[in-house]
């Protein structure tokens, strides 16, 4: 008797883990990544608040951290965010990247805003695009590139599907500086 009610349990244990893998897909690795480091991740004197569904994932550049919010049957967007804490040699500014460039690798501009990070003010750059031979109902197919610039020593970029570009900002206006006790 012992023995069968052990495979019953085996069993609705493998049925529960597989319906939450059909259902929240690479989305539990994010909820693992949070039982293991909390919702918060701090990097260069920014303090990150990380959604439930993104986990950060490891980098071998220094003084870079990126997140992932991968997709699943419920949550129905993806998005790799990265941001770069190197001084940048140029004073050059962000600037959109040219249109001819941008056909050539299936893209347009979509424009420009103005937003802040851990309380520094920037703006950021958008392209768009369609992935050929996808639905266009599908909402993978229309894709997002964003580009962002807080000053020399601090960049933000976004990949991802266009319905998820909202969550990266909204990403950026949550991180606040960290305060440091004198």
């Amino acid at each position: 008797m012992k023995k069968r009610k052990g495979w019953l349990v085996a069993i609705i244990f493998a049925a529960v883990v597989a319906t939450d893998f059909y259902l929240f897909g690479a989305s539990l690795f994010a909820f693992a990544w949070h039982v293991r480091h909390g919702f918060h991740k701090e990097a260069e004197g920014i303090n990150f608040r990380v959604p439930l569904v993104c986990e950060e994932v490891d980098t071998i550049l220094l003084n870079e951290v990126n997140f992932e919010c991968g997709p699943s049957r419920i949550r129905r967007r993806d998005a790799w965010m990265t941001f770069n804490f190197r001084v940048e040699s140029s004073d050059r500014p962000l600037v959109p990247i040219k249109e001819e460039f941008l056909r050539k690798i299936g893209e347009h501009y979509a424009g420009r805003r103005n937003t802040t990070l851990a309380g520094r003010a920037g703006f950021c750059l958008e392209y768009e695009s369609e992935v050929d031979g996808m639905d266009p109902q599908n909402v993978f197919a229309h894709q997002e590139r964003i580009d962002c610039s807080f000053g020399r020593d601090l960049h933000a970029s976004f990949l991802g599907t266009a319905n998820a570009a909202n969550e990266f900002y909204e990403f950026m206006q949550t991180a606040q500086p960290v305060k440091r006790k004198n």
